[in-house]
C-alpha cells in the first residue's frame, strides 16, 4: 500500500514536469498565434477593409565593386621620333597641359636633309620623265618611233612617279609638306607636335640624346575621356546594361562621388568568374587621375522584392508588415524588409521568404489595433 501511494507520488509529479507550468503553457500558445488577426463579421464590415495584388520584381540592392581609372588608347599617345635623330629641345615635362599641334621637341639629323635633297631631285627629273613620256607618245602616234622607246619612257616616268610619291609621304611622316618645300626651304631639323590636347604623364628626353624610331620621348594623355573599368563577378554580370549609372568614390574622400554610365560590357567571363564593365565618366571630374582605384556603387535588381502603396504597412515594435488575407475575415501580419520607399510606393521584401498573390491595401491600420488587443 505504501508502495503503491509512492508511485502514484512520482507519477503525478512526472506528468507536472513534462506538461510544464499552465502559464507558461498559455503564453507560448498566445505568442504563436499574435500575428493572427480574427475578425467577426460586423467588425469585418466596418473595417472597410480592401485586398490588392501584389507586384514583383520592383525593387533593387546596393552591390559593390572595384574599379581602375584607366585612359582608352585613341587617348594615349608614346611620343617618339619617326625616323629618328637625335635631341635639340624639349618642353617636355611631367604633368605639363599642352594643346594639339604645340612643339613638343626639336630633333635635328643629317637623314631629314638627304630625304628633303631626294624628294626635290625625283620631283625635277619626274617632271623630265613625264615630258619625255609625252614626246615618245607623240612619236608613236606619228609613227616616228618604236613601241619599245614608248614603253621604256612610260616605264620610267611611273618609276620617278612612285619615288616621288614614296618620298613625300616620308616627309609628311616627320612633319614636312612636299608641297611647300623648295630648294631654299631645306632644313636639319624637324618639330615633334602634340597629337590632342592633354597633359604629359611620362618623360624619357634626355638633351642631345640620340633617339630611334622605336625609343620613347615621353607620354601624353588625354584626360578628358578617361574610363573606369569595373571588375563585377558573374553573377552581378546580369546587372549592368548599356547606359546604366553608377557611382564611384575614393577610399579616402568617400564623401565625393564620381557620376558614371556604363558604356561597353565585356561578356568574356574570366577564370576567377569576373568581367569588366568600361564606364564613362559624366564629367571631367579635375581628381579623377589614371591609374586610381575606386569603389563603386550599383543597383542590383531583386527578384523576390514587392512593392504596394504605404497604406498597407504597418508598423509595431521597430518592426514593419503587411496582412496576407488566410480567409475572408481570417489575416496573417508577415514582417517584412523595407528597401526603398516615397509617397507613391513601398519596395519590400518579406522576412519568411514567401510570395503571397494578395495582400491587404486598405484597413491595414484596423487590423493592426485589432493585433494588439489579442
Amino acid at each position: 500500500m505504501k508502495n503503491n501511494f509512492l508511485y502514484s507520488i512520482l507519477f503525478s509529479v512526472s506528468l507536472w514536469a513534462c506538461s510544464g507550468s499552465p502559464d507558461k503553457k498559455i503564453e507560448e500558445e498566445k505568442t504563436s498565434v499574435s500575428n493572427i488577426v480574427e475578425l467577426s463579421n460586423d467588425v469585418l464590415k466596418n473595417a472597410n477593409i480592401t485586398l490588392a495584388p501584389m507586384t514583383k520584381g520592383q525593387g533593387s540592392n546596393i552591390h559593390k565593386a572595384s574599379g581602375m581609372v584607366e585612359v582608352p588608347p585613341q587617348n594615349l599617345s608614346v611620343i617618339h621620333v619617326p625616323l629618328g635623330g637625335y635631341l635639340k629641345s624639349t618642353i617636355l615635362l611631367s604633368g605639363l597641359q599642352v594643346k594639339k599641334g604645340q612643339t613638343l621637341a626639336t630633333v635635328e639629323d643629317v637623314q631629314y636633309i638627304q630625304l628633303q635633297q631626294d624628294y626635290l631631285q625625283n620631283k625635277s627629273e619626274l617632271q623630265f620623265a613625264q615630258a619625255e613620256y609625252n614626246r615618245q607618245k607623240a612619236s608613236f602616234e606619228n609613227q616616228a618611233t618604236s613601241t619599245k622607246s614608248l614603253q621604256e619612257a612610260k616605264m620610267n616616268a611611273e618609276a620617278k612617279e612612285i619615288n616621288t610619291n614614296a618620298l613625300a609621304e616620308k616627309l609628311a611622316m616627320i612633319g614636312i609638306n612636299p608641297a611647300t618645300l623648295s630648294a631654299s626651304t631645306i632644313k636639319k631639323s624637324i618639330s615633334i607636335v602634340a597629337p590632342f590636347d592633354g597633359f604629359v604623364s611620362k618623360v624619357n628626353a634626355k638633351m642631345g640624346q640620340y633617339y630611334a624610331p622605336t625609343d620613347d620621348l615621353g607620354e601624353l594623355i588625354n584626360s578628358s575621356d578617361m574610363h573606369l573599368v569595373v571588375t563585377v563577378f558573374e553573377k552581378d554580370l546580369n546587372n549592368f546594361r548599356i547606359g546604366k549609372k553608377i557611382v564611384a568614390y575614393s577610399n579616402e574622400n568617400p564623401e565625393v562621388k564620381y557620376q558614371a554610365t556604363v558604356l561597353q560590357i565585356n561578356n568574356d567571363i574570366s577564370a576567377d568568374r569576373t568581367a569588366e564593365i568600361h564606364c564613362h565618366f559624366t564629367q571631367n571630374y579635375s581628381s579623377v587621375h589614371s591609374g586610381m582605384f575606386l569603389n563603386v556603387d550599383f543597383e542590383g535588381q531583386m527578384s523576390n522584392s514587392f512593392s504596394a502603396s504605404p497604406e498597407s504597412i504597418v508598423r509595431a515594435d521597430n518592426v514593419s508588415y503587411v496582412f496576407v488575407p488566410e480567409t475572408a475575415n481570417r489575416f496573417r501580419a508577415e514582417p517584412i524588409t523595407i528597401l526603398t520607399e516615397n509617397d507613391a510606393q513601398v519596395i519590400f521584401t518579406f522576412n519568411n521568404n514567401i510570395s503571397p498573390e494578395r495582400i491587404v491595401n486598405s484597413g491595414a491600420n484596423a487590423l493592426l489595433m485589432e493585433m494588439k488587443k489579442e
